[in-house]
């Protein structure tokens, strides 16, 4: 009886841990306004139809349709809100924790590692909040995970099912969001790691590679359109020779990970044997971990663009996870030496990242304050017919509208998170401002300042972060035909109120 219940200790923290993490997702999660990306995502549902979905998907999104029309099927079937944009992700979060386990096994082949790896995944900040988020990032890392544990699988058994599986979840990686995809190059490179270029004369390797190439072919018109259009996407300043190394640490939760490595390193200086490193599985890891982040600092820049940020390298995470997993289980020859690492770690999580994030948003990860629907709410009690509203919402698409004729998408899309909060749109005289001030612009903000000076009232709206919405403001006024009437903060976003003779 005392064995059997010893053997049944890890599966049940394993549930446990899996319900921690399950718990720390779903606290919460619709309580915190909608930030400019997901109204980037409700305005790709709000088209209609399914038909309707798929275009403005393809033409202003920087992925498939894959993740809108799970999004849209949620919103047909609970309304729209944050509950049903949100609750997609929340599912494939929950599932990232169930895949947690057998991934780790499949790799590590030792059941500590893997009990330690479902802790850290469970209370990892970044998988809260992208679990938490409606975009479609938490299904990219879910498709990515199973890609790895079919692909492992194919190392040592190579069946069928392992194959249709592999095939399936790199092409979800792929259609979830394309940048993602990068998880082929990783599995490549592992490839040539551990097989040379012996693998490359196995012929169902290449059906395999063959096969998928098919599969992801529907979208490589999409991929070509963005590609052709990234100068116009791209508003990331550059790394710098930092970044990447940055971008690495913060995977790696180096405010838990350092103490942990210490207390590790201790437990590991005072036994008097030291136990043989495991090194199973870390060729994997430490490739999984780090080549996606040197692969986006190197490649997009040759082409002239910047992609160097957390979401476009997270397929990255769960290597870094990983990784932190095997370290906390590096010294396990005491009870106290296999379980003081996973308490330090926890503990520490809780108390620099998870707790404060509490305090700050009321979940248990730093999700952006951004008040559009009370920001409108303001305009709709208080603005006139008569008056001009100018918005910035942040959205790089928005330099779009100093062409000539700005496409009509561009256009709905851009001012989304501020009319998707009002009764009417058509209520008002609204003029959309440019992402950010620019040599191509110029004309074009100096037309809004000229339609400003016509009316008597001008309310500007937009976040704090666009220093074009204050640059519009002062010119106003220095102009000395407006004064500034009111300055109200919702969150980040602010909504200025001039008013021209006012005292």
């Amino acid at each position: 009886m005392k064995e059997r219940f010893v053997r049944s200790v890890p599966d049940l923290l394993v549930a446990g841990f899996i319900g921690l993490g399950a718990f720390l997702r779903i606290y919460n999660f619709s309580n915190v306004d909608l930030w400019i990306d997901e109204y980037g995502t409700w305005w790709v549902i709000a088209g209609g139809d399914w038909g309707e979905v798929a275009r403005r998907a393809v033409r202003i999104q920087g992925q498939s349709p894959f993740f809108y029309f799970l999004v849209k099927l949620s919103s047909d079937l609970l309304g729209p809100g944050p509950v049903a944009f949100r609750l997609p992700s929340i599912l494939f979060g929950i599932g990232i924790l169930g895949l947690a386990y057998p991934l780790a096994i499949r790799i590590f082949q030792d059941r500590q590692v893997a009990l330690l790896a479902v802790a850290a995944f469970a209370v990892n900040e970044y998988l809260i909040f992208f679990s938490q988020d409606a975009r479609p990032y938490s299904l990219a890392l879910l498709c990515a995970m199973l890609s790895f544990l079919c692909y492992l699988s194919l190392l040592t058994t190579e069946t069928l099912s392992c194959r249709l599986g592999y095939l399936l979840a790199t092409a979800g990686v792929y259609y979830a969001h394309y940048l993602l995809g990068v998880v082929v190059v990783i599995q490549v490179l592992h490839l040539f790691w551990t097989r040379g270029w012996s693998w490359l004369r196995s012929k169902t390797w290449r059906a395999t590679f063959l096969a998928l190439a098919l599969i992801c072919l529907p979208g490589a018109a999409q991929v070509v359109s963005l590609f052709g259009r990234r100068e116009t996407l791209d508003y990331l300043n550059p790394a710098g020779l930092l970044g990447p190394i940055k971008l690495a640490l913060d995977f790696l939760n180096p405010w838990a990970l350092f103490p942990v490595a210490i207390v590790v390193l201790a437990f590991r200086l005072v036994g008097k044997e030291k136990a043989k490193l495991r090194y199973r599985g870390l060729d994997v890891v430490v490739l999984w971990a780090l080549l996606p982040i040197a692969f986006f600092a190197v490649v997009p820049p040759l082409f002239g663009i910047t992609l160097l940020k957390k979401q476009y390298v997270l397929v990255a995470l769960p290597g870094a996870i990983l990784f932190v997993s095997w370290v906390m289980a590096i010294e396990r020859r005491t009870i106290w030496a296999r379980w003081v690492p996973l308490v330090v770690f926890v503990t520490l999580t809780f108390v620099f990242t998870l707790i404060p994030a509490l305090q700050a948003t009321g979940t248990f990860s730093r999700r952006p304050n951004q008040g559009w629907n009370r920001a409108a709410a303001l305009l709709e009690k208080n603005a006139r017919s008569d008056d001009l509203i100018l918005y910035r919402v942040g959205f790089v698409e928005a330099n779009q509208l100093a062409l000539p004729a700005p496409n009509p998408l561009i256009v709905s899309f851009v001012s989304w998170p501020l009319t998707a909060n009002l009764t009417s749109a058509n209520h008002y005289q609204m003029v959309g401002l440019p992402f950010r001030e620019m040599t191509q612009n110029v004309a074009y903000i100096s037309s809004i300042v000229k339609k400003a000076a016509e009316h008597n009232r001008v309310w500007i709206i937009g976040t704090r972060a666009g220093e074009i919405t204050t640059r519009v403001a002062h010119v106003l006024i220095s102009s000395g035909q407006f004064q500034l009437r009111g300055r109200t903060l919702y969150g980040s976003v602010q909504v200025i109120l001039l008013e021209r003779g006012a005292t």
